[in-house]
């Protein structure tokens, strides 16, 4: 009976959050509100049993924006006997995202190779529009393994304060 009451009121509570969503998409200003309840709902689904829907709901959200937290965001619901494929289908989605966001996952999940490789490939431009948050923990990553790589983003961080007439930094 304990049982049937929990899944009752689990279900009876992603009716409540699927109707928040919908509201959430009509109003203005609810992007933080929206998120929370797409969490909430992928949450619940998974405590219902029905995680792959939950993990396509992560992926769904992680292609439209792919970053740090929505890639934790997916693994959360991939089972870890398929992680690795996951990761390599997240990552190659990735590839068509900002490069700041690019770079951020890539140094997350370690995959410096793959990092050097984006950063070798960037124009000196596109380097110099990311930002030092951004640019400082790869290139300290990136100073033993790939010095050239890391040189590149000293450099463009440097240009980027100097461009910028950030003198105090």
């Amino acid at each position: 009976a304990t049982i049937l009451t929990a899944r009752r009121n689990a279900n009876e509570a992603f009716r409540w959050v699927e109707r928040g969503i919908d509201l959430a998409k009509r109003a203005p200003n609810s992007a933080m509100a929206g998120y929370q309840l797409a969490k909430l709902r992928r949450d619940l689904l998974a405590k219902l049993g029905r995680g792959h829907e939950a993990r396509d709901a992560a992926w769904a959200e992680y292609r439209e924006h792919p970053s740090t937290y929505t890639y934790d965001d997916l693994m959360k619901y991939v089972p870890k006997a398929d992680r690795a494929a996951w990761h390599e289908k997240a990552v190659e989605a990735a590839k068509g995202s900002d490069l700041d966001s690019l770079i951020e996952l890539l140094l997350k999940t370690k995959e410096l190779e793959r990092l050097a490789s984006l950063v070798r490939g960037s124009s000196d431009d596109a380097l110099e529009n990311v930002s030092h948050y951004v640019t400082e923990p790869a290139a300290k990553k990136l100073a033993k393994t790939h010095p050239d790589v890391a040189a590149r983003l000293w450099c463009a961080q440097g240009l980027r304060i100097v461009n910028a007439k950030k003198s105090k930094y």
